[in-house]
């Protein structure tokens, strides 16, 4: 039973429901807010989504015990107006604002309540939020790290799965940072006991914190054996991805896993292999990674682009243009025109 309460003294909407893992949050007038939290009972953490309505940055975070861990984060073009929704379901909360896609992220619960701070002090103008029961069907599942998740907080462009699925369909991005084969072992047993999920496509590329951590070659690969098993499960089609290059000492240990994990080729399944590595080798590392090992945009455009010519899709990585290329063109114009290309049609800079 949702429950909605006037907290006129906290200047907020206070929406309460013993378990809202499944639903929407929606509001007419986005310029009436200026933070959305979600409590988790019992756990003593808390996911925020803040809408900076001066600086026009939309940033979603868990925090834990006072210390903020970036979900996602991105800066709007052109200021926060017209309509929010926020989107919760089992496994992962998505925003949208005028129906434009901003972002989404894997979570690891969901049950608590909302609480709805306003931009404005309350008064009888106050947009109400609306929520409604909703149940996500995901079309693709994600496994990463903070390549593939963007838990930073420099991170203000898409990410590869962002970019492959253009916010026109749901995915579940389990992308978390210093994330290592471990943590997507247990993230994929935790969905794999789920016997109604399931996904047309599942994507996967980790290891490099396994190589940071110093976790032994011989589990990091029994690791890789167990999370493509329950994959298979999991999704119609499954893609393992190589890893994107660094530029340290620890080059050499990447380059030795990404010689493992072409060698799963010859492993029966209903799985493909994409050697993302591929694609960086021709470019320079200043020019697409960030600091010493972050794709940066040019970066994860480039893992995009390896991606989708390799299941067919050789659209744009825009979130709202609908040009189609020529195969042999698409890297090349990504090359060429870098992070100017990206961003045109996109309120996000």
């Amino acid at each position: 039973m949702i429950e909605f309460r006037n907290v006129a003294q906290e200047k907020s909407e206070l929406l309460s429901t013993a378990a809202f893992s499944d639903g929407i949050l929606e509001w007419e007038e986005a310029r009436s807010i200026d933070s959305v939290a979600v409590f988790y009972r019992g756990e003593g953490e808390q996911l925020k989504i803040s809408f900076d309505l001066i600086r026009n940055v939309v940033q979603c975070a868990n925090i834990v015990n006072g210390y903020p861990r970036v979900l996602f984060r991105k800066r709007l073009k052109s200021a926060i107006k017209g309509s929010a929704k926020i989107i919760f379901n089992q496994y992962s909360i998505e925003v949208r604002l005028d129906g434009s896609y901003i972002g989404s992220s894997y979570i690891d619960r969901m049950s608590g309540y909302v609480r709805i701070h306003g931009a404005r002090p309350y008064d009888e103008s106050t947009v109400i939020p609306k929520f409604s029961a909703a149940k996500a069907e995901y079309k693709a599942l994600f496994i990463g790290d903070g390549f593939t998740g963007g838990n930073w907080p420099h991170v203000n462009y898409w990410m590869w799965p962002d970019l492959i699925s253009k916010g026109s369909y749901p995915i579940l991005n389990a992308g978390e940072s210093a994330a290592n084969t471990r943590r997507a072992l247990e993230v994929v047993e935790r969905l794999s006991s789920d016997d109604v999920i399931h996904f047309e496509e599942v994507y996967i590329m980790i290891g490099v914190d396994d190589v940071i951590d110093g976790v032994p070659i011989d589990e990091t690969l029994s690791n890789f054996e167990e999370i493509l098993n329950a994959l298979e499960k999991l999704g119609d089609r499954v893609y393992l991805c190589t890893l994107t290059p660094r530029k340290d000492r620890l080059q050499n240990l990447i380059e030795n896993l990404n010689e493992h994990i072409l060698g799963f080729q010859s492993r029966e399944g209903v799985f493909e292999i994409i050697n993302v590595a591929k694609s960086f080798e021709n470019e320079s590392l200043e020019e697409v990674l960030f600091a010493v090992d972050f794709p940066n945009k040019l970066g994860q455009e480039l893992i995009a682009s390896a991606v989708m010519l390799v299941n067919g899709d050789v659209t744009v990585p825009d979130c709202k243009s609908k040009i189609v290329l020529e195969r042999n063109f698409l890297s090349k114009l990504f090359h060429t025109m870098g992070n100017k290309f990206y961003g045109l049609a996109s309120r996000v800079e």
